[in-house]
């Protein structure tokens, strides 16, 4: 189990809503008095040795995110009282701004009392990317300063701005081999690891807040006390660009309606070429399993042992689960699409036009084989036409973009127009490169924007025409992957119907405003 600890922010702070809340936790919390935000937390410290016991004293300096502007005599006063007069379970000295009170105290560590209990934290706060960079510098200011590696009474702590989830795990990997006690936090989608996993990844301990949203991105201190269940249910999405994902909100919905803790991480990853290495990584933590986004669904293939049928039909994963004997691949998208479009009554449609021939495509082929209709693939590149797997080939009618005009297209007669290109992502109009057939009844736009409808739906409900953007199929996938992590089935209905109450676009009813 994690060590935890909360943010206390002031005086009032403490007494209104910090103690009462912990008081009737059984866990242990520590509480971090932040002396830079009110400097009688100290006195308060001074006078209840009860509350000191189960302290970290903290007086964060401007230049690593905090609000002292002290001169270094008055601060370095102030954390000597923490130290002498206080029976403070931890007090944090800044590496920079508290270097020679560290050189002035590292011989005097060890009789800090009660010894089995009292510590230091030496920190450094730099936010500047990447976080092993900020890492490997932090470690060369304490060899400069000569402090012990692995003495039992500091923690070695440092807190940056992962470039994505690669580099934060090559930096926890440097601390833990370069400290016995250490910290390692960060800002931002890519750090969520830290904090959620502090026990498996190693960390002393780790900080949460009983106010939400928090400027650092600090969890929730609830957040953080339900994940320590043992019964709790960790996945993620990788890929390459993730702040729009709406699949931390869905896999929420998910979590509620069955009442499992955890958490669904976001794992940017910059570097395809670090794909198998980040897989062992979290497979060697406590995560079900992983789905996996553009620019990486094929990519992945050849990285995970065992596939279902629907992946091995696409060459594409979307859905890892991890077990104790290894990893599985799944490609939901084809479930989720084929969910959808049964759901939708499309199932009596003649013809289907995809636009685009990347995974997605694939993807929507592989459903609609089990229909008995013509299925048209046309894409901008005629490389990737002639990669489309020719078990699936074989099915369809591919044709480049080049070649097709409005004769061709009005000639195809399609009942079903499916955009299965990135166009839409950014407010792109996919009809301006290839436009709807007069024969078009039904429009589906695989891409999808959080609070609104993208321009290609948008377009089609003027023309008429029955529209829909990716959230359902979105659902259905993030629900086939779920049920397959957690052995659980969900109540679909319910579900999205929260999903789209979730979001800003919708009414109570589900309805588009």
């Amino acid at each position: 189990m994690s060590r935890l600890a909360v943010i206390v922010e002031g005086r009032q702070h403490l007494e209104q809503t910090i103690l009462p809340f912990i008081e009737h936790h059984p866990l242990q919390i520590l509480l971090e008095l932040r002396l830079d935000l009110d400097l009688e937390l100290l006195d308060v410290l001074k006078h209840d040795h009860k509350l000191a016991a189960k302290s970290i004293v903290t007086l964060r300096s401007e230049e690593e995110g905090g609000k002292s502007s002290l001169e270094r005599a008055e601060r370095h006063q102030i954390l000597r009282e923490a130290l002498v007069d206080t029976q403070a379970r931890l007090v944090d000295l800044e590496l920079k701004a508290d270097a020679e009170l560290l050189q002035e105290i590292e011989t005097k560590i060890s009789s800090l009392t009660p010894p089995e209990k009292r510590k230091i934290i030496v920190s450094r706060h730099h936010f500047k990317s990447p976080l092993l960079q900020g890492v490997k510098e932090y470690i060369e200011g304490i060899n400069s300063l000569q402090l012990p590696l692995e003495n039992e009474k500091i923690v070695y702590k440092f807190v940056g701005a992962p470039r994505d989830t690669i580099d934060m795990i090559l930096a926890r990997n440097l601390m833990r081999m370069t400290f016995n006690q250490w910290i390692l936090l960060g800002t931002g989608i890519n750090a969520e690891l830290l904090r959620y996993l502090g026990r498996s990844l190693g960390q002393y301990l780790v900080y949460g807040t009983l106010e939400s949203p928090h400027e650092m991105t600090i969890p929730s201190l609830r957040d953080l006390l339900e994940v320590q269940d043992d019964s709790s249910l960790f996945a993620g999405l990788i890929g390459s660009t993730l702040t729009h994902s709406l699949s931390p909100l869905i896999h929420q919905l998910f979590r509620e309606e069955l009442n499992i803790p955890g958490h669904y991480f976001l794992l940017e990853v910059k570097d395809r070429d670090q794909l198998g290495r980040l897989l062992l990584e979290l497979k060697n933590q406590e995560l079900a399993g992983v789905n996996v986004t553009f620019p990486y669904k094929d990519d992945v293939v050849l990285m995970v042992p065992s596939l279902s049928l629907e992946a091995s039909l696409t060459g594409a994963v979307n859905a890892i689960h991890f077990t104790d004997d290894g990893m599985t691949g799944h490609n939901t998208d084809v479930t989720g699409f084929y969910r959808f479009f049964r759901a939708h009554g499309l199932h009596g449609c003649q013809r289907v036009l995809i636009f685009g021939a990347g995974g997605a495509a694939r993807a929507v082929v592989a459903a609609l084989l089990k229909e008995e209709m013509d299925i048209v693939v046309v894409n901008r590149s005629t490389q990737r036409l002639v990669r489309f797997p020719a078990h699936l080939r074989r099915h369809i009618l591919t044709i480049a973009l080049e070649k097709v005009d409005e004769l061709v297209l009005n000639n195809l007669k399609p009942d079903i127009y499916v955009n299965a290109t990135t166009l839409g992502l950014h407010d792109e109009d996919p009809t301006e490169v290839l436009p709807i057939p007069d024969s078009v009844s039904f429009v589906m736009d695989l891409t999808y924007q959080k609070e609104r409808e993208t321009i290609l739906v948008k377009k089609a409900k003027k023309m008429g025409l029955n529209a829909w953007d990716g959230k359902e199929m979105l659902f259905h996938q993030a629900a086939d992957a779920f049920e397959i992590w957690s052995g659980k089935k969900i109540n679909r209905e319910r579900c999205f119907r929260r999903f789209l109450c979730g979001l800003t676009n919708v009414d109570n009813e589900g309805n588009t405003r």
